[in-house]
């Protein structure tokens, strides 16, 4: 589902916390519009993180230059599997008064969905999500978080109790190794052994600013509303 939210306001610094290209099957690649909704011209600079995907492949540092009021379209849309990447970015101006506001497509040949960047200044050490689920009506989630802050940290996710009666929680997952600054890592729900509906809150040790954004679908039918998205709470 291709929705996203309204912005009350620009940002300099911008963070999206998953980009994908040639990823999966099928393949699914992401595009990234960024509007200047200043009145002063915006010199853009984009750059990537690292790559979880173990191919050592990273999109190039961009730069561009927006008018106020126009936009600039990326697409990362290679089927190339030597350039598959699962990532994030960071988009920041050049100065403080140059404000912009950023939407991500994720997309593939049966599905899609949309969100909203993030502005940096809003990040926190801690993050909601206040849906997750697995097997549910064949629906399961996966998120990925970025830490954004100067220090490596260990990243925890303590799930809620399941509100599907089936006497299954799932463990708290802690990180195997610090991630470091500028660094995602990716959970998946899908993994789990039995059913389960309920939220989780993602903290940082030491702390450090992070943000998420979580992916809902489902994978057995390529009709309807079977892939959405929505970002994190930090708090």
């Amino acid at each position: 589902m291709f929705a996203y939210s309204g912005f009350p306001k620009g940002s300099d610094k911008v963070i999206i916390p998953l980009i994908q290209q040639a990823n999966g099957t099928p393949m699914t690649g992401s595009g990234i519009s960024i509007q200047n909704v200043g009145d002063v011209t915006a010199i853009v600079d984009v750059t990537f993180g690292a790559n979880l995907i173990n191919n050592g492949y990273v999109p190039t540092p961009q730069t561009y230059t927006i008018d106020a009021g126009k936009s600039q379209v990326i697409l990362l849309l290679s089927s190339n599997t030597a350039q598959r990447y699962v990532g994030s970015a960071r988009i920041q101006t050049r100065a403080t008064n140059q404000q912009v506001v950023v939407v991500v497509n994720q997309a593939s040949s049966a599905n899609g969905s949309a969100y909203e960047g993030l502005d940096e200044n809003t990040a926190t050490p801690q993050v909601s999500l206040p849906l997750l689920m697995a097997k549910n009506s064949n629906v399961s989630s996966g998120f990925q978080c970025t830490n954004i802050g100067s220090v490596d940290t260990e990243i925890t996710v303590t799930y809620s109790p399941n509100v599907i009666n089936n006497g299954f929680n799932p463990t708290p997952f802690v990180t195997s190794s610090l991630i470091p600054s500028n660094g995602s890592v990716n959970v998946l729900q899908g993994s789990f052994s039995s059913r389960y509906v309920g939220s989780a809150k993602v903290t940082t040790n030491p702390p450090s600013n992070i943000v998420c954004v979580v992916n809902q679908l489902n994978p057995s039918t390529t009709a309807g509303d079977d892939f959405k998205t929505y970002v994190g709470v930090n708090y």
